[in-house]
């Protein structure tokens, strides 16, 4: 039945209602009958999305792979988010397992990029997919591309629905390029030319038009039978409103009038009973008034004589009383001023001891702060020494070079022992600049012997190759210390080596190569519009809006998970290139800062509250920087000792 068809049927059954029924009865008939009619034009008949991924099977059945499918599975791809469909093509697997002689699996891809190891792939223009990129993608595997309201022959196989049926194009060469080859039945049944593709949609556009004008009609006809309806409802609900408050007043002035009713009957009656029993009550009190005034002589006789007596007896009392308060007062007083000269002689002594034991400490003390002033210039001196001793051992950098290289900078290098196992190294060339922050195994002298190996190996390659990228370095440093250490990968053996992170900064080009073992660069933005952090499996992005609704986003940049030494399997170290805009700042540090433990419950610090700490401080300079990190590293651990060498390096590129 047709749209007109139902809404005639629908109008007669109205008619014979209004004229055959009570008017609410009627009214709510209608109201049912306009649901009704109103849900039919709503929803015209649609291509599901269990059809569709019937259709899709039926599509691939019809398609004979000419060479051998070599996957476990026979795997059908969707383009797009169509969770819908991947529900319904999951289904239709259920009922039939097997294609091409293999299980089926289906699988969704979100990007071009993300399409691989599939045997068919579907395609809806509405996901916003370019076809020809689909193909280029997959060209040369044998992978079937079905594609839906695509242009003519885009797809290997095409379709669009007419009138509730698909019709379909076969691409015969694009099926030949990829060595598949359509049943002859389902060849003969597709369109041919691009007219009659053509031809198809402008019949699907008419046909849609003309259940558009259908429908607006038949609103227009409801709309206008509404009109009516509510027009009657709020005369019927305004007349209904008005009895119904009538029948509250006259129920409510009914069940006043009897309650009234009944109050009176009760007060009368409570009113006679009074009556009598006053006149009861007169009688008795006429009878005691005459008793009363005899009782009252003999009473005022005996109160005269008992007043005398209380007279005579309340004078003694307070005679007796105040001769008792006196004595107490003079013997009070006595004893109070004896204990008072007491005390003061024993405050007095107690005074005179106490200046003398404060003038005893006051010479103490001046004679140990001028003991404690030498020790503390020797001390200085000594830390001095030792601080310019441990530059000279592990052969750091100067801070000139670190201002020449990266001028807005900092370095926190607070060591476990004397020396340390951590270091960090620079240099300058012509085109570019290296910084490196590195952590040797061990810690003390083990770890400083360690550190200047290290520093020598990065002098030693920077003397040889002029042009070398980041990641090449960190090879040519492997083989040097495998070398050094003679390291053969034996059980048992020594596993000496180091974790680093190392950057080579590119001013001209306004680029940075990153190139790290097992250590990571944190980079820090605030937010640009056109310049995202970099932000996928590999690398992970965290943000942070301060007190005045600034957006700072941290990247992490993944280190490759081996050491500089020697290890299970050595692969060439990956160098990551980073386009930097001014203000960007990046962070190399050891581990030693993340496993630190301290804290109420006595944990490590971890490196998400680190890179939390760094996105809180990106308004305070460089210096200001170190200063917080170093405060919140002695408050995290407390009376907790220090696990390991803590180096963070920071700088930011203006």
């Amino acid at each position: 039945m047709n749209s007109e068809h139902f809404t005639l049927a629908l109008s007669q059954n109205l008619v014979y209602l209004a004229k055959n029924t009570h008017m609410f009865t009627r009214l709510r008939y209608i109201l049912l009958f306009i649901g009704l009619l109103s849900n039919f034009v709503a929803k015209p008949q649609a291509f599901t999305e269990p059809k569709r991924a019937e259709y899709i099977f039926y599509v691939i059945e019809r398609i004979k792979w000419l060479d051998t499918i070599t996957s476990a599975n026979f795997v059908i791809g969707i383009a797009g988010k169509e969770d819908e469909l991947y529900t319904a093509l999951i289904d239709q697997a259920k009922l039939k397992p097997q294609l091409q002689g293999k299980s089926v699996k289906i699988v969704q891809f979100k990007k071009i990029d993300d399409i691989k190891d599939v045997n068919v792939i579907f395609s809806n223009n509405r996901s916003g997919f370019n076809i020809n990129q689909i193909y280029t993608k997959v060209a040369g595997k044998s992978v079937l591309i079905i594609g839906e309201d695509y242009e003519f022959e885009s797809a290997m196989v095409g379709f669009v629905e007419v009138e509730g049926k698909r019709k379909y194009t076969v691409n015969e060469k694009m099926l030949a390029q990829e060595k598949l080859e359509p049943n002859k039945l389902f060849l003969a049944l597709a369109i041919k030319s691009r007219e009659q593709w053509m031809d198809e949609f402008r019949k699907q556009r008419e046909q849609m038009e003309e259940e558009i004008d259908k429908l607006r009609e038949a609103r227009r006809k409801i709309h206008a039978q509404r009109d009516t309806i509510s027009q009657q409802q709020k005369a019927i609900d305004a007349q209904t409103l008005m009895l119904k408050q009538l029948e509250e007043n006259i129920s409510k002035t009914q069940a006043n009038l009897e309650v009234k009713l009944s109050q009176l009957a009760e007060q009368e009656k409570n009113i006679n009973n009074q009556r009598r029993v006053l006149a009861k009550q007169n009688e008795d009190i006429n009878q005691q008034k005459g008793m009363i005034v005899e009782q009252k002589k003999v009473l005022n006789e005996q109160l005269a004589k008992i007043k005398l007596q209380q007279l005579v007896l309340w004078l003694a009392v307070v005679f007796i009383l105040l001769a008792i308060s006196l004595v107490f007062f003079i013997y009070r007083s006595y004893r109070i001023k004896k204990e008072s000269n007491r005390q003061l002689q024993e405050k007095n002594y107690t005074i005179e001891q106490r200046n003398m034991e404060i003038m005893q400490q006051k010479e103490e003390i001046e004679a140990q702060r001028d003991e404690i002033e030498v020790q503390r210039d020797f001390v200085m001196k000594q830390n001095q020494e030792i601080s310019q001793q441990k530059h000279e051992i592990q052969q750091l950098p100067p801070d000139e070079v670190l201002s020449a290289i990266a001028p807005n900078h900092f370095t926190l290098n607070l060591p476990r022992d004397i020396v340390s196992g951590d270091y960090y190294w620079a240099t300058q060339r012509p085109d570019y600049n290296i910084l490196v922050v590195a952590d040797c195994t061990g810690h003390g002298v083990p770890g400083a012997t360690m550190s200047m190996l290290g520093v020598s190996f990065l002098n030693e390659i920077m003397t040889r190759h002029e042009n070398i990228e980041a990641g090449q370095v960190l090879d040519e440093l492997r083989r040097l210390v495998i070398k050094a250490l003679h390291q053969t990968g034996k059980e048992n053996e020594q596993k000496d080596g180091m974790d680093i992170s190392l950057c080579i900064i590119f001013h001209k080009e306004r680029k940075l190569q990153f190139a790290g073992a097992n250590n990571p660069l944190y980079m820090v933005r605030k937010f640009t519009e056109g310049y995202p952090l970099p932000d996928d499996e590999k690398n992970k992005l965290s943000d942070y809006t301060n007190e005045q609704g600034e957006l700072y986003q941290l990247a992490q940049i993944t280190a490759d998970k081996m050491p500089i030494g020697i290890y299970l399997k050595l692969t060439p170290f990956t160098t990551n290139t980073i386009h930097y805009l001014p203000g960007d700042t990046f962070y190399m540090s050891s581990d030693g800062y993340s496993d630190q433990f301290g804290g109420a419950t006595g944990t490590k610090f971890m490196s998400k509250k680190f890179k939390q700490l760094l996105l809180t401080i990106q308004q305070e300079p460089m210096d200001r920087q170190q200063q917080i990190l170093h405060e919140s590293h002695i408050k995290w651990k407390g009376t907790e000792e220090q696990v390991d060498d803590v180096m963070v390096m920071g700088f930011r590129i203006d």
